[in-house]
């Protein structure tokens, strides 16, 4: 599991580096680049760590959605596991204290309740915009 893990990571990092970016990318291409991400969280999960695995779900949702055609049989799991993973960070921050939490895990739920908020944000992509 764990060198399963560190290969899909590395995969990752080049994806985000852009050294597997092509001009275009296929939808078929960014649906396995969404699978990777969503395997990732579920890794995340077993690993108990909850606060990454909502960052790379979200992820998953996100660029799942830029290829339906190819994503689309999978779009429940993934809507299923970043629940999960929501539900698994909740539980941590109403089990910790403030000062149990590093900076970098404060900065990332500053982060995610600031997607959750806002409008344009994929968490928000069901309600309409808001008038202008």
């Amino acid at each position: 599991l764990i060198f399963a893990a560190q290969k899909l990571f590395q995969f990752l990092a080049m994806v985000e580096g852009g050294r597997l970016a092509e001009t275009d990318a296929t939808p078929k291409q960014l649906c396995l680049v969404a699978i990777g991400y969503h395997n990732l969280a579920v890794v995340q999960l077993k690993l108990a760590m909850p606060d990454l695995a909502c960052k790379n779900s979200q992820n998953a949702r996100k660029i799942a959605r830029l290829c339906l055609s190819y994503s689309n049989r999978w779009i429940d799991t993934f809507q299923y596991t970043h629940e999960i993973a929501l539900s698994d960070l909740k539980y941590d921050l109403r089990t910790k204290q403030a000062s149990e939490l590093s900076p970098a895990q404060l900065a990332f739920v500053i982060e995610l309740s600031e997607a959750l908020f806002d409008p344009f944000s994929d968490a928000n992509m069901n309600e309409p915009a808001p008038a202008k």
